[in-house]
């Protein structure tokens, strides 16, 4: 896709969004790994409640956006991580976002979402994991 048909894209997606509507993206990359695959396609849908500890947000960015997970909150910022990340991706504002991710569909089957504290503690544990493999014995 050229830079002015993504530029293009995005602005319709964020527009969308904005409307009230949800928006289908094919996921890029392995930072949500095993939750999110490369190649899954995302519904992600704007934000009408409160953002909870182990919600996959969306944060907007120049070539679109990143799907997240919320792992720490103190106040009014929230902490985003992606799962097979070892560290955090910093600290947002809840207006930095514009949807959740309400659905993950893999070569045309659903895949379950994990919500919750569990999942924000999973991804901090799973974060561990990888930082002990790479120290070595």
């Amino acid at each position: 896709m050229s830079a002015p048909d993504l530029r293009a894209a995005v602005d319709l997606a964020r527009e969308l969004l904005a409307r009230g509507q949800s928006v289908r993206y094919r996921a890029r990359g392995r930072s949500m790994w095993p939750t999110i695959l490369d190649g899954d396609r995302l519904t992600l849908a704007p934000l009408v409640d409160a953002i909870r500890l182990g919600d996959v947000v969306f944060l907007p960015t120049d070539d679109f956006g990143l799907a997240h997970r919320v792992v720490a909150r103190v106040g009014d910022r929230y902490c985003l991580k992606g799962d097979a990340r070892i560290r955090p991706d910093g600290w947002h504002r809840a207006q930095a976002f514009t949807a959740r991710v309400v659905h993950i569909d893999r070569g045309g089957r659903s895949v379950p979402l994990r919500r919750g504290w569990a999942a924000a503690a999973a991804g901090w544990l799973q974060s561990a994991a990888r930082l002990v493999g790479r120290l070595g014995p």
